[in-house]
């Protein structure tokens, strides 16, 4: 008998955002169902995490990085509510171009639009096949 694997995935999802202020955001009711699940392949037991992101640039400063470089989980999965009725994996992060305020009002936007940390590029790109799965 062969040993699976054990891989332990953070699948994240947003909290409501936006004026007025939805009452739920699809990429986290979506997510949450997978609290708990695990999803078993050939090779690996995947047993999902889920977490809720605050939408506020501090806030997710904070709480993310620590996140990307943990060897808590192997992989780590950010979903946004991408058109209206669909959610999508995200496949890229962007520093700069942030023009609306996050949930803590219209002083939660960071500085000339840039958000400071990470010290990488401008853009971070997934290496997985996103449009593939």
């Amino acid at each position: 008998m062969t040993l699976k694997t054990v891989i332990h995935a953070l699948v994240t999802g947003f909290e409501p955002f936006g004026v007025p202020r939805p009452s739920d955001n699809r990429s986290w009711e979506a997510v949450k169902q997978l609290a708990g699940q695990t999803v078993e392949t050939k090779d690996a037991t995947v047993v999902c995490h889920c977490h809720q992101l605050p939408v506020s640039y501090d806030d997710v400063l904070a709480l993310v990085p620590p996140l990307h470089l943990g060897a808590e989980f192997g992989i780590v999965v950010h979903c946004g509510a991408g058109a209206p009725g669909m959610v999508r994996l995200e496949k890229r992060a962007h520093r700069t171009g942030y023009t609306r305020p996050g949930n803590k009002g219209p002083q939660d936007l960071p500085s000339g639009g840039c958000v400071p940390g990470y010290g990488t590029a401008d853009e971070l790109a997934t290496a997985v096949d996103v449009d593939g799965l």
